[in-house]
């Protein structure tokens, strides 16, 4: 079964880089869940407690990572790191696989558009700064 995190059409949004970085994320994530596990999956949706594991561990795990972790060549293991830890959190088996939906599959066009103008233009063209 699939699983979207946060708001069906918008995603998440999370801030990344670390607590003073002021940078803030907006992605669609997609969890392949296994539809077998009882105490996160009833009836083919998944349970409110699993829902609030699922979110908490995916939020603290973003907010964990280096804005450098975000570049699209890193994107195959940043999906491995969150799918263990959502793994360890719900239970081993619980989480097939993770789809990134939005931004990671848009990260080269924003990199290209921003080449020249320093290492992490894009980064703060398309992670929302608040200040």
């Amino acid at each position: 079964m699939f699983y979207k995190l946060g708001d069906p059409k918008e995603g998440i949004l999370v801030n990344v880089g670390g607590g003073r970085a002021g940078k803030f994320l907006k992605a669609g994530i997609v969890l392949e869940l296994n539809p077998g596990k009882s105490d996160n999956v009833v009836d083919g949706k998944v349970g409110s407690v699993a829902e609030t594991k699922i979110l908490d561990t995916t939020m603290q795990f973003l907010r964990a990572a280096p804005l450098e972790e975000f570049d699209a060549s890193k994107q195959d293991e940043l999906k491995k790191q969150l799918k263990d830890a959502l793994n360890e959190r719900l239970g081993q088996g619980s989480v097939y696989d993770v789809y990134i939906t939005s931004f990671p599959a848009a990260v080269s066009k924003m990199k290209a558009l921003h080449s020249g103008k320093g290492e992490e233009s894009w980064l703060r063209t398309y992670c929302l700064n608040p200040k």
